[in-house]
């Protein structure tokens, strides 16, 4: 489920939780990415949609550890 959080100005961000592209043959893996909107969401810039937090590598299988429900 998306998050929507107004940054003032006309400004929001959506932070939503999607998959990794698949690197080094490593399974998809849990990523939160957000994207911002400068005109009250009318538009959107795509290039501009970045990876906010994603997990860390267990250290044993190499593999990204799988968090969810990343909110602090």
């Amino acid at each position: 489920m998306p998050t929507i959080i107004d940054l003032g100005d006309n400004r929001i961000m959506i932070v939503t939780e999607g998959v990794e592209d698949k690197m080094n043959g490593e399974k998809y893996s849990s990523v939160i990415r957000a994207i911002q909107s400068f005109d009250g969401g009318r538009t959107w810039d795509y290039n501009g949609r970045r990876i906010a937090y994603q997990s860390w590598i267990h250290s044993d299988s190499k593999r990204r550890y799988n968090e969810y429900c990343q909110w602090e």
